[in-house]
């Protein structure tokens, strides 16, 4: 696969990190500098249309994004792993989990679309799938979902970030696939063989 990423430590426990619809692989903000680089290895990939893999070409779906984790995760060397999935990224490693149960040793959403995909009104659908060429949309989306808590400069940032690290047609594609993609049934018949060997965990976070 055409991949990019950024890694993080040099620790036996592999960790696979998935961004959300604003971000990309080098849009963790300071989360990097904090993690044991000791204990961890992360790798930070950027999906496809995204950071530096906006040339890429593809479906743009989130279970197209598990394929392509899982095949960096051969690419390194990585038979066992663990997942970190933010915004739509969280229904994502739930297709890593999947695709490769045997393989993953902890799964971690942050603020995740669930598996079931989410429900929109008419007039969040004409928000959320106006925003792919829209700044104003980005941060009227960005402004929502938080509460209306971030200031201004913040959400700049952010809206920034995404616009110059994904492309057009990415962005909109991932919103179907990830807004309208119910995987809760599937999801739910997958059972970790033991707490030590695999658990999920959901957080919530109040990122972009």
């Amino acid at each position: 696969m055409a991949s990019s990423h950024v890694t993080v430590g040099s620790g036996d426990h592999h960790v696979l990190a998935l961004h959300g619809w604003f971000g990309s692989a080098r849009g963790w903000g300071a989360l990097p500098d904090y993690l044991d680089g000791s204990a961890y290895t992360y790798v930070f990939m950027d999906l496809r249309g995204y950071g530096d893999r906006q040339e890429v070409t593809g479906e743009f779906t989130m279970a197209e994004a598990a394929a392509d984790a899982v095949a960096l995760a051969d690419e390194l060397g990585w038979e066992r792993f663990s997942m970190i999935g933010h915004s739509m990224s969280g229904q994502a490693v739930q297709h890593v989990l999947l695709r490769a149960p045997g393989r993953v040793r902890r799964l971690v959403a942050l603020n995740p679309v669930p598996a079931t995909g989410i429900r929109f009104d008419e007039e969040g659908w004409a928000l959320f799938s106006g925003a792919a060429d829209s700044r104003e949309r980005r941060s009227m989306i960005i402004t929502i979902t938080t509460g209306n808590r971030l200031p201004r400069a913040f959400i700049d940032r952010i809206v920034q970030h995404s616009l110059d690290n994904s492309t057009v047609e990415a962005f909109g594609a991932y919103l179907r696939s990830w807004a309208k993609t119910d995987i809760s049934g599937r999801s739910r018949a997958i059972r970790p063989r033991s707490r030590s060997s695999s658990e999920s965990t959901t957080r919530r976070c109040r990122c972009g």
